[in-house]
């Protein structure tokens, strides 16, 4: 059934941690990147996670990041890369709120609670009647706001949030061959 597929490479995903201290690093990488393509995962939805870096030739690991940039080099026991990671994960879980400024009447009760409870509220601008509400608000939820309630002013768009993926960076990539397409 398509649920126990799902179900398969879904454990795969999560027991699999590709290690660069392997030769095969690259290989290991592929392959986890052909399971998440097999579950509609684009890799442009993804962080790669160079794990063990203290442990890693720095030759090896500096082809990695030149063939996966945006990766994050980190030593989870040295806690190197740790604020760089915590940076990009942070960044990754924003990107798919909008900032906007949403501008309705003050009585308009149930659509300033909506902005509160599914999004964060940074500030409220109060003229008249009319309340400007500046927040930050999944795409989904923006919306579904009716232009007879409001107006909303967009501030910016940012792309799809990420998928983390672990790598053991402590493996090295033996030549340039290893780092190729992954597709």
């Amino acid at each position: 059934s398509p649920n126990s597929a799902l179900s398969r490479k879904t454990r795969y995903l999560s027991s699999t941690r590709p290690s660069s201290a392997s030769p095969a690093a690259t290989d290991q990488i592929r392959a986890v990147y052909d399971v998440l393509a097999e579950l509609g995962i684009e890799q442009k939805d993804t962080l790669l996670i160079l794990n063990k870096a203290d442990a890693a030739d720095e030759i090896d690991l500096a082809r990695l990041e030149e063939r996966y940039p945006g990766s994050v080099r980190i030593s989870a026991q040295s806690g190197e890369g740790l604020d760089r990671l915590a940076i990009a994960v942070s960044d990754a879980l924003s990107s798919d709120f909008i900032e906007a400024d949403v501008e309705t009447s003050v009585a308009n009760g149930r659509l300033l609670a909506y902005l509160a409870k599914h999004g964060e509220v940074l500030s409220r601008t109060f003229t008249d009647e009319r309340v400007t509400v500046h927040c930050r608000v999944p795409k989904k939820y923006l919306g579904r706001i009716s232009e007879q309630d409001a107006q909303v002013r967009p501030r910016g768009e940012t792309p799809a949030p990420p998928t983390v993926i672990e790598l053991d960076s402590s493996a090295p990539a033996t030549d340039d061959s290893q780092i190729g397409d992954v597709a």
